[in-house]
């Protein structure tokens, strides 16, 4: 299975259920707390635009 990383927020529902979907699996995960690094939010918005697929939907 590819590496799993995620760029998150310790508030957002849709991120801890997220968290808890990976836990329920056991996959293993990255993640990237936007909430801490500010700075890595670009970087984020841009990794999605690029791994999306053409359907006009976000991840």
């Amino acid at each position: 299975m590819a590496p799993v990383l995620m760029y998150g927020t310790a508030a957002c529902p849709y991120c801890q259920a997220a968290r808890a979907l990976f836990s329920d699996l056991g996959v293993s995960f990255e993640e990237i707390r936007v909430d801490l690094e500010p700075s890595r939010r670009q970087q984020g918005a841009l990794e999605a635009l690029l791994h999306t697929p053409a359907k006009g939907e976000t991840p």
